[in-house]
């Protein structure tokens, strides 16, 4: 077998087009986040519907309808890890930060479930809301992401000051800051990175 090194340039153009790479990898246009963002968006301007013309005596069951959601996001991001061959440690954290915000939300409905006082689950998922989103932005160098991930805490903090219907309103004010924007903006600089 033939021993080869690099020297010194070869190793940080290496290390530079593998960094470019998986930046572009990792945006995956955006794909991700405006999927959730629409279905998050729809969902909260529907209960907000529900719940002020009582039309349903249990609203909170069209949070269901992010099964199917949820399942397209199990294959297709199953599809991305079979596809890559390279994982970076920028995909790494940012994966485990989205796991860690799941089972934090689990953790938020079943405290705030027991405890009785279901004005204070959005309040509090929007604030949860913002960390992963924020993080992510730092870890992208994506300032949108930044700035929805700080909107998203903003907006938690403003909903304990409305009726629980409107905090809704203001759930779908978040995931328009925090993913729908950020999401079309990921996919253009996406787009446009892949052209050159």
């Amino acid at each position: 077998m033939e021993d080869k090194t690099l020297s010194s340039a070869e190793s940080l153009q290496l290390i530079d087009s593998m960094i470019n790479r998986a930046r572009n990898r990792f945006s995956e246009n955006g794909h991700l986040y405006l999927v959730w963002g629409w279905t998050v968006f729809v969902i909260a301007l529907s209960q907000f519907f529900v719940i002020s013309f009582k039309l349903h005596q249990q609203p909170q069951l069209l949070w269901m309808l992010t099964f199917a959601p949820w399942l397209y996001m199990m294959v297709y991001l199953n599809r991305q890890k079979k596809a890559e061959t390279v994982r970076t440690y920028t995909e790494e954290i940012t994966s485990y930060v989205w796991l860690v915000f799941v089972v934090m939300m689990f953790l938020n409905g079943f405290i705030v479930g027991k405890s009785g006082f279901i004005q204070l689950i959005m309040p509090l998922a929007l604030v949860l809301y913002g960390m992963p989103t924020a993080i992510s932005g730092i870890v992208l160098r994506f300032r949108p992401l930044v700035l929805g991930g700080t909107a998203c805490g903003l907006l938690g903090v403003a909903s304990l000051y409305v009726s629980y219907a409107q905090q809704h309103l203001l759930l779908a004010a978040a995931v328009l800051v925090a993913w729908i924007v950020p999401g079309y903006l990921l996919r253009q600089r996406y787009n446009a990175s892949n052209k050159k």
